[in-house]
């Protein structure tokens, strides 16, 4: 645990989602998209499927925007983007998302 993530890399990315606004208001409005696109209408299991697939999409973004560093510190980067749950930050950004429209 730190800070109330499941770790350091959880914790350091949602940290930078949420100070920079620009990337917090692309990652809120992508929550929002996706709970919408949720087909499920269980309020529970929609906000599951939306957690999925805006987690995907956050791992993806950010696998894919990673800059191209090869030797010793591309591979500390890719170990470090491996261990970040972005499930986890997802969930927050999609319950967030949940709490103003209720």
């Amino acid at each position: 645990m730190y800070n109330g993530y499941s770790n350091y890399e959880t914790w350091v990315v949602n940290l930078w989602i949420d100070n920079t606004e620009h990337v917090y208001n692309y990652w809120k409005d992508s929550a929002k998209e996706a709970y919408r696109k949720a087909k499920n209408t269980n309020l529970e299991n929609k906000k599951d499927e939306a957690v999925y697939s805006l987690a995907e999409e956050m791992k993806n973004y950010y696998h894919e925007t990673m800059p191209q560093i090869s030797g010793v510190f591309g591979d500390l980067m890719n170990s470090a983007l491996q261990e970040v749950n972005w499930h986890e930050i997802a969930k927050i950004h999609v319950e967030n998302f949940i709490e103003v429209e209720a």
